[in-house]
């Protein structure tokens, strides 16, 4: 029964963190057809799978597996939850960016830089990435009133 409930939660995860990705990051695609976009939820699903394997492959512990796996794309939710819920600074492309650099972010700080704290390096670039798009938009903004 034990292991039944750890192979459900992975399942669940996997499919979350595969239609996540293929919906809110490529879903700017805009696919029209229903089996184009079943086909690259499936590939995200199976893309995520195997960086999953290989992740555990690596692992010491469950212990480290289960901070590795909160650290590795919460900088980048953490900041963009902060930004959008007091600010009014930024909006979807700031978002997108901080999600996708402060998960690389992490990744290169821990895994190829192995600096000593990954976390708050990414939640800094994750942030400092947030308030750069976001000047660039509110930029586009204003160009696009000052042209209609």
């Amino acid at each position: 029964a034990l292991l039944a409930a750890i192979l459900s939660t992975v399942d669940s995860a996997l499919l979350a963190a595969g239609g996540l990705f293929s919906r809110n990051v490529l879903g700017g695609l805009h696919l029209s057809s229903a089996p184009s976009r079943l086909l690259i939820s499936r590939a995200s699903v199976a893309s995520f799978g195997i960086v999953a394997v290989f992740l555990a492959l690596r692992g010491d512990s469950v212990h480290s597996l289960v901070f590795e796996a909160s650290a590795f794309a919460s900088a980048g939710i953490v900041v963009s939850l902060l930004f959008g819920v007091f600010t009014r600074l930024g909006g979807r492309r700031a978002a997108k960016a901080t999600l996708l650099i402060g998960t690389a972010g992490y990744a290169l700080f821990a895994h190829v830089l192995q600096i000593g704290t990954p976390y708050l390096a990414s939640l800094a670039l994750s942030a400092w990435i947030y308030l750069a798009v976001s000047v660039f938009e509110r930029a586009r903004e204003r160009a696009d009133l000052v042209g209609a």
